[in-house]
């Protein structure tokens, strides 16, 4: 019986920064690997002083996110979900606002809900303790060779910056759930 190879599909990865770090990456999922195309961190305060006009954050953010979907062609959507720390509530509230920009553009491109991954499993996937609070190492641990996990030198992992490790990690940890553990729910 012939069996069809699986499409590819274009997967946007999110951490969720809202002020200076909004970290991207686009991947290609296969269930062989993810292939990790573009990468970058979005600072949306520069982005919205540079603007002419008045731009709320959150309209932007999910105007940047919009772009992002459509210019990729994106099918499906991965966003670290956020967690409240008492002491920041106003940090809290700027992620619920930038999460549901994210949401509003998922749902006005894609017509899709949103996947959420949590950062512990995001990085418990490429090999990092949850508790730690070491910023480096989700980088040290994406530049260990996998084989089902590829990113192209001239993306210049060893040099990127937090957010953009953080989206990459989110994606692999969506990747690993989506092709290697069914048991796992968002």
């Amino acid at each position: 019986m012939h069996q069809p190879k699986p499409i590819p599909f274009l997967v946007l990865s999110i951490d969720a920064g809202s002020r200076k770090g909004l970290g991207i990456a686009i991947s290609e999922f296969t269930p062989e690997a993810m292939h990790v195309l573009h990468v970058a961190t979005i600072d949306v305060m520069a982005v919205q002083k540079s603007l002419l006009d008045q731009h709320d954050r959150y309209d932007l953010i999910h105007e940047i996110i919009v772009e992002m979907i459509n210019t990729w062609q994106v099918q499906e959507v991965v966003v670290e979900d956020i967690y409240c720390n008492p002491r920041l509530v106003l940090a809290y509230r700027s992620l619920v606002l930038t999460l549901n920009a994210f949401r509003l553009a998922v749902r006005d491109t894609i017509g899709t809900r949103m996947n959420l991954i949590r950062a512990n499993e995001a990085k418990n996937a490429v090999g990092v303790p949850a508790n730690n609070g070491d910023k480096t190492l989700v980088n040290k641990a994406l530049q260990k060779k996998r084989d089902n996990l590829i990113i192209p030198e001239d993306l210049g992992l060893a040099f990127l910056d937090e957010h953009s490790n953080d989206a990459v990690a989110v994606g692999y940890g969506y990747y690993l759930r989506r092709f290697h553990d069914s048991t796992s729910d968002d």
